[in-house]
């Protein structure tokens, strides 16, 4: 979040934020002594609900366990900072606990998460208190086995494992699909987490015909995306990662597409670091600013007619207008959703 002040005039700007206390993240909150006149805040869920974290964790694991069970494969499209790590921790934590599944390789194929990590496995002070107590708690362990033998344990080999909760002993960072032996069940996180191009579209492409196989979409997706679209469980979809000479994998259609058919199963599991309906009304109460505005009255007209035919914006900004304006007709504020 961003703090402005022009002439007296405080502003905060919220950008994408959570108010969900993850695995790594520490959630937002108002700095103390601040009284903003002018609040700035996103939207993202308009006037919907998150389901409880302990739920949909609970949920995702059910998922994926049970396309492994039936000897699929799971594909999970992610972005490649923040939320794949928070998902790579709940896999891990998962795997630790439960010998069923080791054998499963969990893999993520992006080269920026990989260069990601290295930054969280370097700032572990600015991660969370969950983050922090890991650390402590591995590297007590790691002096106390290495009392017992009487030689140092440090490293990330041996049954105890390293020290830092981002050297991950379950995970595995993909380089290239050249690379990836595709046998057997795994569990593969893969960008662009919108599925329009790139690994996580091919190994869609690859993976959708067979029923064993699960897609989760854990992320936010707009409309006229693959993720967006897929969500509504078509036949078949268009292969763009797959050459018109290798048509025997699918179907042409008649503008000469190859055509995939789709029987893996679909399910959307949200992860995504921004706050729902009843999280960010009660950031607005708490702020209490005089004024508060949605980020479209930002926008210049351009970038608002663009963002009307590729998101749908207008009508889903009317749709929190009514919500908005209904909950908050007793505060001494001007809402401001400029559709």
């Amino acid at each position: 979040m961003f703090l402005i002040e022009i002439a007296g005039l405080k502003i905060l700007f919220t950008g994408d934020y959570s108010r969900e206390e993850d695995r790594h993240l520490v959630s937002a909150t108002l700095p103390k002594n601040i009284k903003p006149d002018v609040l700035i805040t996103e939207s993202t869920y308009g006037n919907a609900s998150h389901m409880p974290r302990a739920e949909r964790e609970t949920r995702l694991m059910s998922l994926i366990t049970n396309a492994l069970d039936r000897g699929g494969r799971v594909l999970m499209p992610v972005f490649a900072l923040g939320r794949a790590q928070e998902l790579l921790l709940i896999l891990e934590e998962y795997w630790e606990k439960h010998d069923k599944y080791r054998n499963y390789p969990i893999y993520y194929a992006s080269s920026l998460a990989k260069r990601c990590m290295t930054v969280y496995q370097t700032y572990i002070h600015a991660m969370n208190d969950n983050i922090k107590s890991l650390f402590r708690s591995r590297m007590a362990a790691i002096g106390e086995s290495a009392s017992k033998d009487g030689k140092n344990a440090g490293g990330g080999s041996g049954s105890v494992g390293g020290t830092n909760p981002f050297e991950m002993r379950w995970v595995r960072s993909l380089k290239s699909l050249d690379r990836f032996d595709d046998v057997g069940g795994c569990v593969m996180l893969a960008s662009p987490g919108m599925l329009q191009n790139g690994v996580s579209r091919e190994l869609l492409e690859r993976w959708c015909p067979d029923p064993r196989n699960a897609l989760i979409i854990t992320g936010y997706s707009v409309e006229g995306t693959m993720a967006r679209s897929i969500m509504n469980e078509p036949t078949e979809i268009p292969a763009v990662m797959t050459s018109r000479g290798s048509a025997g994998r699918g179907r042409r259609d008649d503008m000469d597409k190859v055509m995939v058919q789709r029987r893996c199963t679909v399910e959307e599991l949200s992860f995504a670091a921004h706050v729902d309906f009843p999280e960010n009304s009660a950031f607005i109460e708490e702020v209490g600013a005089s004024i508060v505005v949605s980020p479209k009255s930002l926008l210049p007209f351009s970038l608002q007619v663009y963002f009307k035919w590729i998101y749908g914006y207008a009508n889903f900004i009317n749709m929190i207008c009514g919500v908005v304006l209904s909950r908050y007709w007793f505060m001494e504020s001007s809402i401001i959703w400029d559709a």
